[in-house]
């Protein structure tokens, strides 16, 4: 695979430019991803500490309607009772044998019911930890962001520099007389480019043209004088064929925009 390196200093801003837009566009975007994953797994993990506070209080209204039956049935104080939203369980070792009876019943279920309370507070403890580090990653993708937008502001200022500059040079290139230094990277006439091969014509009197090659141009005169622009299109079209289709219309626009076939300059 060949690499063109830029040739010119506006060329090579256009690919700096581009080269910081696709980056800081980039990383911005996965900065963005990140940060919004993470706010996914906080919300998660509150909505599993409700979800988990839902059924502790479910279990403890059942454990309540199950010692208050027992309470009744057994003819005994009931063994659960709440004080400042408190709950507490009175276990009984000894004593009244029915009273004991329900104690022991009932002693299970309040473990269960300790150890979900117990996971409560690790979630809610889980879900402050979560809280600061969302805070700091709050933090960081606002610093790191503004760093990409800066990437992303200065990849367009050399991208706009280096298309005004592109834009001169091809403008002077056009414009520019024939008989100066090299302004024609390819023949103005076949659109191949010149190269230690494909050397300039001469002129009648034995100078370089500058604008057509050896081909094309010889002893100041064309050596296909009768060759339509039709013609050439058609010819060079049918060399392009085995072309990549963005190759052949880059190169179609090159072609139409020869200097031989602008009936202004010849």
């Amino acid at each position: 695979m060949n690499i063109n390196i830029p040739d010119k200093i506006s060329k090579f801003l256009v690919l700096i430019g581009i080269l910081l837009l696709t980056y800081g566009i980039y990383r911005g975007d996965q900065n963005d991803q990140k940060y919004f994953e993470k706010i996914d797994l906080y919300n998660q993990w509150h909505d599993s500490v409700s979800i988990n506070e839902l059924k502790t209080d479910n279990y403890l209204n059942n454990l309540k309607s199950v010692s208050e039956d027992l309470a009744i049935k057994y003819n005994i104080k009931n063994p659960i009772y709440s004080t400042d939203s408190t709950t507490h369980f009175n276990r009984l070792l000894n004593g009244e044998k029915n009273a004991v009876l329900v104690s022991d019943s009932i002693n299970k279920m309040w473990e269960t019911y300790v150890q979900l309370k117990f996971k409560n507070k690790l979630y809610h403890k889980k879900a402050d930890m979560l809280d600061k580090n969302l805070e700091a990653e709050k933090k960081f993708k606002q610093d790191s962001q503004g760093i990409f937008i800066n990437i992303i502001v200065l990849g367009f200022c050399f991208l706009m520099l280096g298309l005004f500059l592109w834009f001169i040079d091809e403008h002077d290139t056009k414009t520019g007389v024939k008989q100066s230094d090299s302004i024609y990277k390819w023949c103005q006439s076949c659109g191949k480019s010149f190269s230690s091969i494909r050397i300039n014509g001469l002129n009648k009197d034995g100078q370089a043209n500058l604008a057509f090659c050896n081909c094309c141009y010889d002893n100041g005169e064309f050596t296909k004088p009768q060759l339509t622009k039709e013609d050439f299109l058609n010819e060079a079209l049918i060399e392009l064929k085995s072309k990549p289709w963005l190759v052949r219309k880059l190169l179609a626009v090159r072609l139409n925009n020869l200097d031989r076939w602008n009936p202004d300059k010849y």
